[in-house]
């Protein structure tokens, strides 16, 4: 089941980089987008090169499947594909209940590991080493950049500092005339649900803030029956 898990995961960024106008996307350039996607708003740190060599184990037909120790690694791959978890691919993917809970079970730790590092990381260097993390949090429609104070902020809502995130990432309320498309076909705009289910519009790739849920890019579909109605 981890080697459909990594086939699909290679196949929506793929997807996702055709969408930002390149053709045809190398193995190397789709394994680096996931590696930067995973770290940068997963934060689950991990190299293009293990995600290729995984790619690379999947696609070998005497391979009955792959290994992926890390279970945060495994889940962040899961929420990428828009499932809540490993369980919830599986289910949906053919695999019974039972055995799915069994491999959960033997991953929780890691889970748990991966979480408590994380924390660990961003207190250690605050406090011992004297170095502030440049962090930020989503403030209503944009990222803003903050200080590290957990009165103030609850430590899951923090995100590591990316400029990009800062300057391209924002919340908009597209109309019929809006620019939904670049010249060259790409899309412009992602679009995900919030907590309540109402569709929220973006200006760039990646999560959406509230529900962490990996976001669409639009379709003239979409702006048919969502936006132009």
């Amino acid at each position: 089941m981890l080697k459909n898990l990594i086939i699909d995961a290679f196949k929506k960024g793929e997807e996702h980089l055709k969408h930002q106008g390149i053709a045809s996307p190398t193995n190397t350039a789709i394994s680096e987008f996931l590696s930067t996607f995973l770290t940068d708003d997963f934060k689950t740190p991990i190299s293009s090169k293990t995600l290729r060599n995984y790619y690379k184990s999947a696609q070998d037909s005497s391979e009955r499947d792959i290994s992926i120790s890390r279970a945060d690694v495994i889940q962040s791959l899961c929420e990428f594909l828009n499932y809540e978890s490993f369980k919830d691919y599986s289910i949906q993917h053919g695999l019974n209940e039972t055995t799915s809970n069994r491999f959960i079970k033997s991953k929780t730790y890691w889970v748990i590991g991966g979480v408590a590092i994380g924390c660990i990381v961003l207190l250690f260097l605050f406090f011992y080493n004297k170095t502030e993390p440049r962090l930020m949090v989503w403030d209503i429609d944009h990222y803003k950049e903050v200080k590290l104070d957990l009165e103030l902020y609850d430590l899951k809502d923090l995100k590591y500092y990316k400029q990009e995130r800062i300057d391209h990432f924002k919340k908009v309320l597209p109309d019929c005339n809006y620019a939904f498309f670049n010249d060259d076909g790409s899309v412009k705009i992602w679009y995900g649900k919030n907590r309540a289910k109402q569709l929220e519009y973006f200006t760039d790739l990646g999560l959406h803030p509230e529900t962490g849920k990996t976001l669409k890019p639009i379709t003239k579909y979409m702006i048919k029956t969502h936006i132009c109605e």
